[in-house]
């Protein structure tokens, strides 16, 4: 591989590190990542397109360097990789990072990127899995017990989105992960299109069932980082659980151990108690459906 990086974008690497499919290497104190990529060359042209349109960008986005030939796409051994110049120093990412990038002002949309109708691609996420369940989810006791109230807290959410205004996008994030840092976080090659209270939603579920979240975090959020008429959308996304969809899939699909879904569901009480204070905390600014299993649970 080093002897393709040499070639195609003429720097010699002073030592690569291999992780899967991916390399990382250093040049003089600056490093790089050569990323293996499943996308297809059309979503690379559009991220590019975006940040094109938006050089004003003041956030920390890792550079997309091109090869020789000036094309983002190297194709190696029939694997497509994209090498990135890291610009940002590695720790965990924070609020205010998310708070950044939900208050950028695009111009200009790309359609490829767009991941804001959240209805319809929560009734084909639900389908699938349903489908998943019906062919495999029998041997997965743990899953079985748990998979209707979930799929039950989806369908809440899907009819919550109904209400939703749709028209203020912002860039996000396809995922948010645990303990994440900033080197997934400024990868331009995770950038899509959505509400701007995705990232915060998806962080902060992330954080009630792999680590610890202070309800402090979530107020902080709402008083300051989104307007009113952003509750309601951000109260939908908190429905929707898509940490243990994703712990689904990696149990069912990826074979994980079904032992990790015990300590998942240890947390679903938690999980519930937070969508009831927020319910209580967004209905005296403003109106939201009610959720009546969800606002009288006991604390």
């Amino acid at each position: 591989m080093k002897n393709a990086i040499m070639y195609y974008y003429e720097l010699e690497p002073e030592k690569l590190v291999q992780t899967k499919q991916n390399y990382r290497f250093f040049i003089q104190h600056q490093l790089y990542f050569f990323v293996c990529y499943k996308e297809t060359e059309e979503k690379l042209d559009a991220i590019q397109r975006l940040f094109d349109k938006n050089q004003s960008l003041q956030l920390p986005f890792h550079k997309i360097i091109s090869n020789i030939h000036g094309k983002k796409l190297t194709m190696i051994d029939q694997n497509a990789y994209v090498l990135l110049k890291v610009v940002t120093k590695k720790r965990e990412i924070h609020l205010y990072d998310l708070y950044a990038f939900s208050n950028i002002h695009l111009i200009g949309m790309e359609k490829s990127l767009n991941h804001q109708n959240w209805n319809l691609l929560w009734s084909k996420k639900i389908d699938y899995l349903e489908y998943q369940m019906s062919h495999f989810g029998l041997k997965y006791p743990l899953i079985k017990q748990s998979f209707a109230f979930f799929v039950g807290l989806a369908e809440n959410a899907i009819s919550y989105a109904n209400y939703i205004d749709h028209s203020d996008v912002s860039v996000a994030h396809q995922r948010i992960y645990d303990h994440m840092t900033t080197f997934e976080f400024y990868n331009p090659l995770s950038v899509i299109l959505d509400l701007k209270v995705r990232d915060a939603a998806e962080y902060f579920k992330v954080k009630i069932f792999h680590s610890f979240l202070s309800f402090h975090e979530i107020e902080y959020f709402l008083h300051y980082c989104i307007s009113k008429q952003d509750y309601l959308a951000f109260y939908c996304r908190m429905l929707f659980p898509t940490p243990y969809f994703d712990l689904f899939e990696d149990i069912v699909i990826d074979q994980k151990e079904e032992r990790e879904m015990q300590k998942f569901l240890e947390k679903k009480d938690t999980y519930l108690k937070y969508l009831k204070q927020i319910y209580f905390f967004i209905v005296k600014e403003v109106y939201i459906p009610k959720i009546d299993w969800i606002i009288n649970i006991e604390d």
